[in-house]
């Protein structure tokens, strides 16, 4: 999984938590995911910045030795959900190759916000490899695409507002809105974004390792 943040390692740390004995190691952990999605994923900030905070205040009393039991197990909830989110995260990374598929799928998807889209433009020529995301034979890239589009400005905010709901991982950019009293109520809207994906040599090594 994505920085070597593998489900058993988590149940391996969860174990370690008991009444009288507690892990500022495991502490460590989940801050590090908390990061992680911070730098990573923008559609969680919110909701990371919150854990974030939390984590902060875990460690302060860890340190003084005045976590009850019940804020332990509040922690290991809260383990659950950044695990929860990392499981659906990689549900949405989807290989290069699918990118057409993909963009078709935003493409429907803006038409439910009446939004007509014009225009698409991947720019293979830039990739961006997130090194710090290898984990095995998970290599990631974040492909920058530029979309234009043309719709009213409420139904291209409720569009950006339920993006993350999308069935793979995208995240917004740079947004411009352009009035033109020739197509008012409507603006021509350029939407810069990135999509993250897993290289084709990561698709090529899963297969051949599912046929060992």
């Amino acid at each position: 999984m994505f920085a070597n943040f593998s489900s058993e390692k988590l149940m391996d740390s969860k174990k370690k938590l008991t009444k009288n004995t507690t892990s500022v190691g495991f502490i460590l952990l989940i801050a590090t995911i908390v990061l992680w999605f911070v730098a990573f994923y923008q559609p969680y900030q919110r909701k990371v910045a919150i854990s974030k905070r939390q984590v902060q205040q875990w460690s302060r009393r860890l340190s003084m030795a005045t976590v009850s039991e019940v804020a332990l197990q509040q922690l290991e909830v809260e383990v659950d959900t950044l695990e929860n989110n990392i499981v659906k995260i990689e549900e949405k990374i989807y290989p290069l190759k699918q990118m057409q598929q993909i963009g078709q799928q935003l493409i429907n998807y803006s038409s439910n916000y009446h939004l007509r889209m014009i225009s698409m433009v991947p720019d293979y020529e830039v990739l961006f490899s997130l090194k710090e995301m290898k984990s095995g034979v998970r290599p990631m890239i974040k492909l920058p695409v530029t979309f234009v589009m043309r719709g009213r400005y409420k139904n291209f905010g409720k569009f950006a507002e339920n993006i993350h709901t999308l069935p793979f991982a995208f995240a917004i950019d740079e947004v411009r809105l352009d009035a033109d009293p020739v197509i008012y109520p409507e603006l021509n809207i350029q939407m810069k974004g990135f999509f993250y994906l897993l290289t084709e040599e990561k698709t090529a090594a899963s297969t051949a390792k599912s046929t060992m």
